[in-house]
């Protein structure tokens, strides 16, 4: 894992987020939005970081994400079948070392 990978991160309630890593070196690595990240390349203005545990970071992976997404959106519409969907699709993921 190195600074500016893209990660998918998994936040509360077991929501996906893409984004940045900023520092890499922490036991918990700090990340941010693409949009701190662009504004940081364009301007370098340091981007509003925060630290994830390692166990919430996963390898990018675009098709994944997008399930994740559409996952957790059916989740949190009440689809009683969310939930179970959202689980399987995060066991797929594979984790940032």
């Amino acid at each position: 894992m190195n600074k500016g990978d893209v990660v998918i991160i998994k936040a509360s309630a077991g929501q996906p987020g893409i984004r940045r890593i900023w520092d890499p070196e922490p036991a918990e690595p700090f990340v941010c939005h693409e949009e701190y990240w662009a504004r940081w390349e364009r301007h370098e203005v340091d981007p509003i970081c925060w630290p994830v545990s390692r166990d919430q970071l996963f390898h990018f992976d675009a098709e994944l994400g997008e399930k994740l997404e559409a996952a957790f959106q059916a989740f949190r519409s009440g689809d009683g079948d969310g939930a179970a969907r959202l689980e399987g699709l995060w066991k797929q993921a594979k984790p940032v070392s």
